[in-house]
């Protein structure tokens, strides 16, 4: 409460005398459509009486506006979206309004009729607010995407990588959020489907009111209906590549008077073949090796997931919500890997042949509990409850054949990690002389328990066995304020957060314990130039905690040569983030960041304690590293056209040890996507075509080669929109190499070219039984936390 206290007077004190020397009326609104539902894109302007000079100006993407303007006297309030005829609604400001509420403006839509053929104005795909792009994909072409991962995955200004990871260009991986909860799992965007998404927010540099870990923030908002009724919708997504892949699934939307329920269930089995060549070379003090391997992976997944969500308005704006959430997965893999192994001691080249079968099951579930109480559009307090459960077990079969000497090994190995996952978090939005602030808290705690053993089937002996408990508890505290004073707004905040990570393995009697205490502060400047033109800036301080891969001690056997273990003794990373944007029409952003960041998590070989020809593979510590980025976006919509165009050049700046030197990692990495694509009228027939390219250069310590996709597809409707059908061809010319490196590191460098299963045919079918929209979030709270466990 100090902390919350300290910051309030604060900043309070530091805003409030700018707020007096303007003297300035706050004017608040609403604008809806005729439906009563959202506006995703209008403009408002503030026109004096009676000349109708523009006094002020400002675009808004939810359905609450607010603007400040000084001065007494008699006003005209514009409203105006494309699609809906403009509205206009005169008003007063005496000298002792602080806050004026202006009416509901409710727009309706505006068509015309050309040769017979309606045609109806269409707001931009893209539009850029300060840090934020926002792209709008109810009435776009993205409506018809399909999952929400097929959605995000033809995004502007996001990349989609073969194994579906989204990425923000030139900032990373991101937290996704779905009307403000964080999802619990991956599989959870396909309980969803892109037509009952409004639009998508990408936040670079999130504010303290996200968690202080520094990703990018992907927000998806849901429509909402108040109309009683029910949706019941089916669909198949059949992938025809090297091996077939499908994807079943059924949803069920009600509202019924203040209740509003989303159930769904989905089944999939996909089934992927790839080839990669491995090599290796280790510079011992006597002697180098050379490990060439050609592998073949098969793999099968069969995945359930099961949803279960409902939401009952208790007052006008005040909502409890509990939901229910499972995934459960049994995946095999077999590999074949032929290896050839030289010394440059000994004449004779060492030949084996290795043949695993790998059978994983991955389940979880979450319980969640919420409950929202909306008192206007400005105060809002939302609580969270949840408990997650995640079991993970492996079991691996191996083969070991030295062709020439006819040495047979053959393992067994097992390993379980069972995780449980508490997590309570309170938000309170609410404003006070004029200065929008949001108050929050969190606490979670994460209890692991683990074990890895390794059998030789040939003796029946027990080689290793290794075991963990982990435990980790998280509490967090933030203030975030923000104040907007003729055009300039500013947002600033603080979040404060302990963690305290106990491990304890087979080797010590006591915890390894590791704390951290922290204030992570954020400020935003954003300034309105003109209606053309608009200046941001902003700073944030963020973490990057391990992830209980990284810190688990539990060997993960890879062969006799090579092995994977976690660090314990590995710490957090912190970054110092500034970014500067300009806007240019609402469609054109231009960014340059520059990221500081001190003690960098990496995943390198190093040799084997006790014997230098095995690698070990496990996370460390840099000191530091930099990266520079700049980013160029531009989106347009013309007709039934849309393009979209976005560019990224990023700059690392690192030192590693290599062969007792330091090397620089320093190569540029480019990035770009081109989105674009065109509504047939008349036979309501979309067809797009996306080209994604990534230049070679440097990432962490690794060096990336050139690869690029070429992506086109069709879309159509039937049934009156009840039926759709996509048709798409990904990775045309097959040019997407995915996880093509080279990597320097200690004495070994290493590197793989892979031969990914990543040109494929998909085809698409959706069925609606009738068209509705939930109230329901299909999501948990306590993402973040389960997001570390893998």
């Amino acid at each position: 409460m100090k902390l919350f206290s300290y910051c309030i007077v604060s900043l309070s004190l530091l805003l409030s005398p700018i707020q007096l020397s303007f003297s300035q009326t706050m004017l608040k609104g609403r604008v809806v459509d005729n439906k009563n539902e959202s506006v995703d894109y209008y403009l408002v302007k503030i026109l004096s009486d009676p000349d109708s000079t523009v006094i002020l100006t400002g675009s808004f993407i939810t359905e609450n506006f607010r603007l400040e303007i000084a001065g007494k006297g008699k006003y005209i309030l514009d409203v105006s979206s494309m699609g809906y005829s403009k509205q206009l609604y005169p008003f007063s400001v005496t000298e002792k309004d602080s806050i004026v509420n202006l009416p509901v403006i409710s727009l309706n839509n505006s068509s015309y009729n050309l040769n017979e053929v309606v045609v109806t104005g269409r707001m931009p795909l893209i539009t850029y607010n300060n840090n934020k792009s926002i792209v709008n994909i109810e009435n776009s072409v993205l409506s018809d995407a399909g999952s929400i991962t097929d959605m995000l995955s033809r995004t502007p200004g996001l990349i989609s990588d073969v194994g579906g990871q989204i990425s923000v260009m030139g900032k990373g991986s991101p937290i996704i959020y779905i009307d403000n909860k964080e999802v619990v799992n991956k599989d959870e965007l396909n309980t969803l489907q892109s037509n009952d998404i409004s639009k998508v927010e990408i936040i670079r540099n999130p504010s303290s009111r996200y968690n202080a870990s520094g990703r990018p923030v992907i927000v998806i908002r849901t429509k909402r209906s108040r109309k009683d009724n029910t949706m019941v919708q089916l669909y198949n997504k059949l992938t025809i590549a090297r091996k077939v892949s499908d994807r079943a699934g059924l949803q069920i939307i009600q509202n019924i008077g203040r209740y509003s329920g989303l159930y769904s269930y989905s089944y999939g089995v996909y089934n992927q073949k790839q080839y990669a060549d491995y090599f290796q070379t280790i510079y011992n003090k006597d002697y180098t090796m050379d490990n060439i391997s050609n592998t073949i992976q098969s793999y099968s997944n069969k995945n359930h997931n099961l949803f279960a969500g409902i939401d009952y308005q208790i007052r006008n704006n005040d909502y409890l919500g509990l939901k229910f959430a499972g995934s459960f997965t049994d995946d095999t893999r077999d590999e074949y890997r032929n290896q050839k192994i030289t010394k440059s001691n000994i004449s004779e080249t060492r030949i084996r042949d290795l043949n695993s079968v790998k059978n994983k099951n991955d389940d979880y579930y979450t319980i969640d509990f919420n409950y929202t109480i909306n008192r206007d559009s400005v105060n809002t307090l939302n609580l969270n409850a949840s408990y997650a459960h995640k079991k993970y077990s492996e079991k691996t079969n191996m083969d070991e054949i030295d062709i020439i000497s006819t040495d047979y090994a053959r393992s067994l190995i097992n390993s379980q990690n069972k995780y449980d996952v508490y997590y309570l978090s309170a938000d309170y939005q609410f404003e006070v002389m004029g200065i929008t602030s949001q108050l929050g808290g969190k606490y979670s705690k994460i209890k692991n328990n683990g074990y890895s053993e390794n059998h030789n089937l040939n003796t029946t002996k027990l080689n290793s066995y290794d075991s963990n408990i982990t435990n980790e508890e998280v509490s967090a505290a933030y203030l975030n304020f923000s104040k907007n004073i003729r055009g300039l707004t500013i947002e600033a905040g603080i979040r404060y957060e302990y963690t305290d990570s106990k491990v304890k393995t087979t080797e010590s009697l006591e915890h390894n314990r590791l704390t951290s205490s922290k204030f992570f502060p954020n400020i935003g400047l954003n300034y309105v130039i003109s209606p053309k033109v608009e200046l941001n800036i902003n700073y944030n301080k963020s973490i990057s905690r391990q992830l209980f891969s990284q810190i688990n001690p539990n060997v993960i056997y890879l062969d006799s040569l090579s092995y994977i273990i976690g660090n314990p003794y590995l710490k957090p990373s912190y970054s110092d983030n500034f970014e500067i944007g300009l806007i240019l029409w609402k469609k054109l952003n231009f960014t340059a960041s520059v990221e500081t960041e001190k003690n960098p998590i990496v995943f390198v070989g190093i040799n084997d304690d006790n014997n230098t020809d095995i690698t070990r593979f496990t996370y460390m510590n840099l000191n530091k590293a930099k990266f520079y980025n700049t980013g160029l976006s531009y989106s347009i919509t013309k007709g039934n056209y849309t393009l979209a165009l976005n560019s990224n050049l990023m700059f690392p700046d690192m030192t590693i040890n290599y062969m007792n030197k330091e090397k620089k990692i320093r190569k540029m990495m480019s990035s770009f996507t081109f989105n674009n694509s065109y509504n047939i009228p008349n036979i309501d027939i979309i067809v797009f075509l996306n080209f994604n390219y990534r230049g070679p250069g440097d990432y962490e310590i690794r060096r990336f080669t050139e690869q690029h996709t070429l992506i086109a597809g069709v879309r159509k409707n039937f049934l009156k929109d009840r039926l759709k059908a996509t048709i798409t061809m990904y990775d045309i010319f097959h040019k997407n190499s995915g996880g093509n490196y080279d990597t320097e590191y200690g004495n070994i460098s290493e590197g793989m070219r892979i031969n990914q299963d990543t040109r494929f045919l998909r085809i698409s079918l959706s069925y609606t039984f009738n068209n509705i929209k939930t109230r329901v979030k299909s999501n948990s709270a306590n993402q973040k936390e389960l997001n570390r466990l893998y």
